[in-house]
């Protein structure tokens, strides 16, 4: 019979020990057969998110069963209590495995917005706590993310240690004497499952993915300040393990995460062992309350946004008109107005558009950034998901930066699409330069045949236009990528575009 070595371990192993077995078959999870891949993902789906009548022994006898199955053997080697030698081949640029994720949010950050030496100093000492906790790149992932942390580890204790003394240090640091005008303060998240890591050539680790990661930073802001909440499966993981003085006290089930991707998770507390009294007493009850607080508020803000559009469809409406009647140049300018922090657009993109964030990395340019975002939402048909999240996010600069761009958009005056301004004048009314717009963007040589058509009629257009259809025609070709990497194709061709428009607008 085969894997009975790794068939006994798996019957002795304690919960804490099975994310490690886990791991260990993950390397051979190319072996197993197409049939049964669905069973292996639903036990262990099972295993971490641990429904209420979840029981380890029975479980445990589910999946022996389904290993049974097997026709290859799987080798343990000398892994089963070393993390560090679990799935480190340099050469791998993708592995799925069991993480340990800390994502955690300054409280007081955004008061200093436009003190760019401030947020420099946030930023800075963020990368001095990476030098202190993370600094083995191959077993951690360390990411700031403006006023935030993600950081990941193949260790259960200590990257809950690590998230203690990042809150105390985070606490603790001397803000006020550094020049900020109040302390800052931090809350933080915990939590445990699969999830992706992206590997560069030398083995490091380069970016994190997966829902488990989503996850923990949907807890987050649950979080009452100064305080680490944790999954109720991080919690029980470290119940298993008397290694460490760190202890727990659950607050119950909620429901947690953004109406497109609510999910229910059972909480805990963290704290050290010493300040448990305290806990006991107060605090639980404290975080208990803050929490139940928070999703309700939620519930009640998400109740009010579901009326409001069923009762008022102008409103869902509008969020629809202003992306049709947005080009490219425009919903650019939007992104960049309402994130002109970098940092800030990759939280974005890490909360609403995760698949966009995964091809991000912090060297790109942010207008290249942009692009990446815009022409995904184009493909995946999300324009009006993207405009109500930054809408969500930055709701009085979305405001006031749509109102503009309708004011700036020329209004309808004639329902035929050609009428005669003159004899000598062709007039275009505002759906024939939509459309005319839209054909630009999408196939320019038909465009520019049938403008130019249209131009010949307004003879002191025509040699404006020549010259514009060629530096157009140019920045459309091989050099683009080019000039996306010196980041002076967006601002060269939204010139050239709105200069472009502007012709039309006058014909």
């Amino acid at each position: 019979m085969k894997n009975e070595t790794f068939k006994k371990r798996f019957r002795e192993a304690d919960i804490l020990e099975i994310p490690e077995l886990l791991d260990i078959l993950e390397q051979h999870s190319d072996k197993i057969q197409s049939y049964q891949k669905g069973t292996y993902k639903t036990l262990k789906n099972e295993f971490f998110n641990q429904p209420n009548a979840f029981q380890l022994e029975s479980w445990k006898a589910k999946f022996l069963v389904f290993m049974g199955g097997f026709d290859f053997e799987i080798v343990m080697e000398n892994t089963i209590n070393n993390p560090q030698n679990i799935k480190t081949n340099d050469k791998m640029e993708t592995t799925e495995k069991t993480l340990y994720i800390i994502f955690a949010d300054l409280k007081g950050y955004g008061a200093n917005a436009g003190n760019n030496p401030l947020l420099v100093k946030v930023t800075d000492f963020f990368f001095s706590l990476k030098a202190k906790y993370f600094a083995d790149e191959k077993e951690h992932f360390f990411k700031p993310l403006g006023d935030g942390i993600l950081a990941t580890g193949h260790s259960l204790v200590d990257m809950a240690q690590k998230a203690i003394l990042l809150r105390n240090e985070i606490k603790n640091h001397a803000w006020k004497q550094n020049g900020f005008p109040d302390n800052l303060n931090v809350r933080m998240a915990l939590h445990t499952g699969e999830a992706y890591e992206h590997y560069k050539d030398d083995g490091t680790i380069s970016e994190v993915s997966g829902t488990a990661i989503i996850q923990a930073a949907r807890l987050e802001p649950y979080t009452m300040v100064g305080e680490i909440f944790c999954s109720q499966i991080y919690a029980g993981l470290l119940a298993q393990n008397t290694t460490h003085n760190l202890a727990t006290i659950n607050l119950g089930k909620y429901n947690l995460g953004k109406e497109h991707d609510k999910f229910e998770l059972d909480i805990a507390v963290l704290f050290s062992e010493s300040d448990k009294n305290i806990y006991e007493r107060m605090l639980a009850d404290d975080c208990k309350k803050h929490i139940v607080e928070k999703t309700q508020s939620h519930e009640v803000e998400q109740t009010k946004v579901a009326n409001h559009y069923e009762n008022n469809e102008k409103n869902k409406n509008n969020i629809s008109k202003n992306n049709k009647n947005m080009d490219n140049k425009q919903l650019t300018n939007l992104l960049d107005k309402c994130f002109n922090n970098d940092d800030d657009l990759m939280l974005f993109c890490f909360n609403y558009f995760p698949k966009v964030h995964t091809n991000l990395s912090t060297t790109m340019p942010k207008m290249t950034k942009i692009i990446k975002l815009i022409e995904y939402c184009k493909q995946h048909d999300k324009q009006n998901e993207l405009l109500a999240n930054i809408k969500e996010e930055r709701p009085e600069m979305y405001d006031k930066l749509v109102d503009k761009i309708e004011q700036d958009t020329p209004k309808t005056k004639n329902n035929n699409i050609m009428d005669n301004k003159n004899d000598n004048v062709t007039s275009i009314n505002e759906a024939e330069k939509k459309r005319l717009k839209y054909l630009f963007e999408t196939d320019a040589n038909n465009f520019f045949s049938e403008i130019e058509e249209l131009v010949k009629n307004n003879g002191e257009q025509l040699n404006s236009f020549l010259l514009k259809k060629s530096r157009l025609k140019r920045l459309k070709n091989d050099q683009r990528d080019e000039l996306i990497t010196r980041q002076e194709y967006i601002s060269e061709f939204a010139r050239l575009e709105k200069s472009l428009y502007e012709i039309i607008d006058s014909l």
